[in-house]
């Protein structure tokens, strides 16, 4: 899951892995630092990811009950 979608935020090594061209421009153009914040994320990253999962979950289970609810409809 990606996490940055929670805080807006990325680590240096995951954007030079993921988002490569967008580290070179903005080294190239010497606006790296303007970017930097103080990275507060971390000790919310496994609160963000566990509700991430669990509202996952939540909508495996309700895609299986109205699978169910429509199976069951044609059989009756």
């Amino acid at each position: 899951m990606d996490t940055v979608i929670f805080s807006g935020r990325i680590s240096k090594s995951e954007m030079i892995h993921e988002r490569k061209r967008w580290y070179d421009r903005l080294l190239a153009a010497g606006t790296l630092d303007d970017y930097r914040v103080k990275d507060e994320w971390d000790a919310w990253k496994g609160i963000a990811r566990s509700t991430g999962y669990i509202l996952f979950g939540i909508g495996l289970v309700l895609l299986v009950l109205i699978i169910y609810a429509m199976t069951s409809r044609l059989v009756h």
